[in-house]
């Protein structure tokens, strides 16, 4: 048994599967620009070493809002801000180097809460 201040060394090694990495860029897409993460498409692919990701999905209907009320806010820009989070915490989480990230807005989603009966 290894004391605390021993440093284990296991054989063996640690993968992700491009499957988990797709669910987590969802996952933070999703948390990022407001939409479902059954609405998000992700492909990944090998970008010179990097992880290359491709994004689909609507944007959120605030946006407009937010577009709206922001001078020299538009749908480019806030996307590139969210591709940008996205990027960061992406690496952050999954502990990978990312490339080229491309983010292709589909359409617009607005985020209906149905009524719940008690």
């Amino acid at each position: 048994m290894l004391s605390a201040e021993e440093p284990s060394k296991l054989a063996g090694i640690t993968t992700v599967s491009a499957r988990a990495i797709q669910t987590i860029v969802a996952a933070t897409t999703g948390s990022r620009i407001s939409v479902p993460n059954q609405l998000i498409k992700v492909s990944t692919h090998d970008d010179q070493g990097l992880l290359g990701i491709d994004i689909s999905c609507p944007l959120d209907y605030g946006a407009l809002d937010t577009i709206g009320q922001t001078p020299g806010a538009s749908v480019f820009s806030l996307a590139g801000e969210a591709r940008q989070d996205i990027v960061n915490r992406v690496s952050e989480i999954a502990g990978v180097k990312v490339g080229r990230v491309n983010l292709r807005l589909t359409g617009l989603h607005r985020n209906t809460e149905k009524r719940r009966l008690k």
